[in-house]
């Protein structure tokens, strides 16, 4: 389950990144948020999908055969021994950290969005306690109003227009039940009649798009992803080009002066500036952008321009929904560790690692370091030592017959040879540790030789295509069995 889930989250900051490089090019290219709009809405739909569909990946060189970061076991013995000998204590957490980082991964992702998620819903608890005791129903006039350009919005029912003393931003709110348009009594009593007309136009638009419910959206994307930055740079672009979607709506469907609007604008910004203004929780549809300067002076400029006015034929958002639709799947799929059917050459097999017969190998010699452990024969030290060799041959050993590279009864002379070795005084055994590990990669080369003389001979590559290929691959398997050398 652990190898799973940090799968499914590498899989889905992969996949994020990726359709929101694809977004921020659109809208950099474009700036169109018509276009940009679905495009970031998809990243966060396809982080809030469930991983069920598992696509094989070959096996990375950095990776070992449990899934996560191969390590040396001198390197983790010598970490897991720092503080008993007196070494730092960045030593050992760097060993601890070797042994438990999955499980340590998972625990700190699961334990960070439990946080996030208990601070988001005390936030809303208190927000909604607010406004229950700082609004009230607007006057009729302006529910009359409201009712007028819900109409010719195409809304079916009116939402209810609440004001508030409180000093925030106009907004939609809604955590479930009917959806409420939250205004300042100030504004309502400062603005002019116009102004307002267009304050209540853009929150209303808000309602026609249901953007209150594409905040519940982002706040699942963010508490169950809180740690992928692209969640939350997502979140505050797609925010962005709701507000920008909303002044198309608004300028389309009523046509009103583009000053006139963008004074609405810069009314509420001005209302907004005597401090202290209160920060809605993740529920809210902002009037003002979250503050953000830049880009209320590109809402600003599009609106005089008349840009904001631009609308896409049909056809173009019909295919940009297909798209989306057709992109979409992503965020059912998760990578995995490649189990052989995703092999480039189908001719091998790959051989399943037998784990009751590496364990029948070395448990007599796990048994025997109990024994003399318990004898006083031997340290506790230096029996972490002997484990932590003897663990370490079987990860290495199982990693290559479950690559097909070799058989157990290949290299079980020689990985009985090296648990003798832990035996023996300290240096004594490493040469015959060392002879074994240049088997293993002696092994590994010839398998991985065997295959691209195969490819050469079936034509799927050349023969200077196999040997840079070989070469690459050498490398790989020098670096992670620790540089044994020999052929």
């Amino acid at each position: 389950m652990t190898d799973i889930l940090l799968q499914i989250g590498v899989s889905k900051l992969i996949i994020s990144l990726g359709l929101a490089g694809v977004a921020w090019s659109i809208q950099r290219w474009r700036n169109q948020p018509f276009l940009s709009h679905p495009l970031w809405f998809l990243v966060l739909a396809t982080l809030v999908l469930p991983s069920v569909v598992t696509v094989p990946v070959v096996d990375l060189p950095w990776i070992d055969a449990s899934g996560f970061l191969a390590t040396d076991a001198a390197v983790l013995d010598s970490g897991r021994m720092a503080l008993q000998d007196g070494g730092t204590l960045e030593a050992a957490l760097m060993a601890f950290l070797a042994e438990n980082g999955r499980q340590g991964l998972i625990l700190l992702w699961l334990l960070g969005s439990a946080i996030v998620l208990l601070w988001s819903l005390v936030r809303v608890r208190r927000f909604n306690a607010l406004l229950r005791t700082a609004s009230s129903q607007a006057p009729q006039e302006f529910q009359e109003l409201a009712s007028d350009i819900s109409r010719k919005l195409g809304l079916a029912t009116t939402p209810t227009i609440l004001t508030t003393n409180a000093q925030l931003s106009p907004m939609v709110w809604w955590i479930g039940g009917k959806v409420r348009v939250v205004v300042p009594a100030v504004l309502l009593a400062d603005a002019d009649p116009q102004e307002v007309r267009w304050i209540l136009a853009h929150e209303l638009a808000h309602i026609r798009r249901r953007d209150h419910m594409v905040r519940w959206i982002e706040w699942v994307a963010c508490v169950s992803f809180w740690w992928n930055p692209v969640a939350w740079w997502t979140r505050r672009n797609l925010r962005a080009n709701e507000e920008l979607c909303c002044d198309e709506l608004v300028l389309n469907g009523f046509s009103p002066n583009p000053r006139s609007y963008a004074n609405a604008i810069l009314t509420v910004l001005d209302v907004l500036s005597t401090p202290p203004t209160l920060r809605p929780p993740a529920f809210a549809s902002e009037a003002d952008s979250g503050g953000r300067l830049d880009l209320i002076e590109r809402r600003l400029k599009l609106i005089i321009s008349g840009d904001s006015r631009a609308r896409a034929p049909r056809s173009v958002r019909n295919t940009l929904r297909l798209a989306v639709l057709a992109v979409l799947p992503l965020g059912l799929v998760h990578c995995g560790s490649d189990d052989g059917t995703g092999s480039l050459d189908p001719d091998l097999t790959v051989v399943e690692a037998p784990t009751s017969d590496l364990e029948a190998v070395s448990k007599p010699y796990l048994t025997r370091i109990d024994e003399k452990v318990a004898a006083g024969k031997i340290s506790a030290q230096d029996a972490a030592r002997m484990r932590a060799t003897i663990q370490g041959m079987n990860r290495r050993v199982r990693a290559g017959i479950e690559s097909g590279e070799f058989t157990l009864e290949d290299v079980k002379p020689r990985m009985e040879g090296t648990f003798k070795g832990v035996f023996k005084p300290s240096g004594e055994g490493s040469a015959e540790g060392a002879e074994v590990a240049s088997d293993l990669l002696r092994a590994r080369l010839a398998a991985e030789g065997r295959r691209l003389k195969a490819a050469v001979d079936a034509g799927k590559m050349t023969d200077e295509e196999a040997v840079a290929e070989y070469k690459q691959f050498e490398q790989r398997m020098r670096r992670r069995m620790g540089g044994s050398e020999g052929r």
